[in-house]
């Protein structure tokens, strides 16, 4: 496996390196309607708490999201959005590793990055919106998920909805060494579509860092039976099976356990070459 090198530096002395080992992004979640989490932080102590406690954990990038995208989800307004987001930067500036924003806006992303963020999250790919040219304006790197669907076939339609982001990257300037993907794990996808993109998420590099994001979602629900609460150990076997097939970085709930199993399965790999 080789691994897909890259290296970012953020205006305030942070630096993320990828390719070197699987990077482990948190999630701090602050939207009330989301499938997993139950207790959402309102106040910065306890946001301020749970950075802390991800960090501890052995999170390497923390990802801060406050409108939910899960099936059904309720959409709110922009304001309230920023509203749930006004601790942002001091959340920013008291954290030692780097913050991503996980939006779909272009309002939302822009007050993230004045606020000192240092990864624009965006589920949409960077259609229908305005992110890429903030990535752009604030030289910042962005996520970009496989959203739409552009066919029948699972991993075309993932393959196809990069290179429609791609042609927006070039078309806004931004370097593509500055892109992360995302295959969209549990977004326009069935059952047996989320297993595939999972199981052959190798035919589906394009030479750019892979992010998957598999926490605790239905597939491994529907696969084992098993409540929300109760899918720790299948996520970090769908991240193990992801890393050994390319991934650069996982985005988990469960901090602790994954980054565990992240560590493990890295240092075997060493031996490996």
């Amino acid at each position: 496996m080789t691994r897909c090198s890259r290296k970012f530096r953020f205006r305030d002395g942070k630096i993320l390196t990828l390719g070197d080992k699987t990077k482990v992004m948190g999630i701090l979640n602050l939207s009330i309607d989301s499938f997993s989490d139950k207790k959402i932080p309102t106040d910065f102590e306890s946001m301020q708490k749970k950075i802390l406690q991800l960090i501890d954990d052995g999170a390497d990038i923390i990802d801060i999201g406050a409108q939910s995208t899960r099936p059904g989800y309720v959409e709110i307004s922009t304001e309230e959005e920023i509203d749930r987001l006004r601790f942002l930067p001091e959340l920013v500036k008291m954290s030692t590793v780097p913050i991503s924003i996980d939006t779909y806006r272009e309002e939302v992303a822009e007050f993230a990055a004045e606020s000192g963020v240092h990864i624009l999250n965006d589920i949409h790919g960077l259609h229908g919106n305005r992110i890429a040219e903030v990535a752009k304006k604030f030289d910042l790197p962005v996520i970009c998920m496989a959203y739409r669907r552009l066919s029948e076939n699972v991993l075309e339609s993932i393959k196809k909805s990069f290179v429609e982001t791609l042609k927006i990257v070039d078309e806004v300037g931004i370097d593509r060494n500055k892109v992360i993907l995302d295959p969209g794990v549990g977004f326009g996808k069935n059952y047996e579509e989320d297993l595939i993109a999972i199981a052959k998420i190798n035919e589906i590099n394009m030479e750019f860092p892979l992010l998957l994001g598999a926490s605790r979602k239905s597939f491994i629900g529907k696969t084992l039976n098993l409540d929300v609460s109760n899918r720790v150990d299948a996520t970090g076997a769908v991240c193990v099976y992801g890393i050994l097939h390319g991934v650069e970085i996982v985005r988990v709930h469960d901090v602790l356990e994954v980054s565990r199993m992240c560590r493990m399965v890295d240092e075997l790999l060493k031996f490996a070459r």
